[in-house]
């Protein structure tokens, strides 16, 4: 289950097998139903089109990666940000 707890939204949860789609978004101050969004995100929206974003200001890279891994691991089939499914490359020194 991925949970939000928003003051102006309330409690957002949705359910691993509820995802429909995972993006990676870029904005300024986009509003969705008259919420402010992060203006750098991970967006997830399950099939009602309800979403929580990841802001990527916010929270660290590993941490979302360890979210996205996750969420991979039990379903594959959907289409991730490719960047934060797989490992870090770093250049070989």
């Amino acid at each position: 289950m991925i949970f939000l707890k928003s003051f102006r939204l309330g409690h957002i949860t949705i359910a691993i097998p509820d995802i429909k789609s995972i993006k990676q978004e870029s904005s300024f101050k986009e509003k969705k139903n008259g919420i402010s969004r992060a203006m750098s995100r991970i967006s997830i929206y399950d099939k009602d089109n309800n979403f929580v974003d990841i802001s990527l200001k916010h929270f660290q890279p590993e941490d979302i990666r360890k979210l996205m891994m996750s969420i991979h691991s039990i379903r594959p089939e959907l289409d991730f940000p490719k960047a934060w499914i797989n490992p870090p490359r770093f250049p070989k020194a």
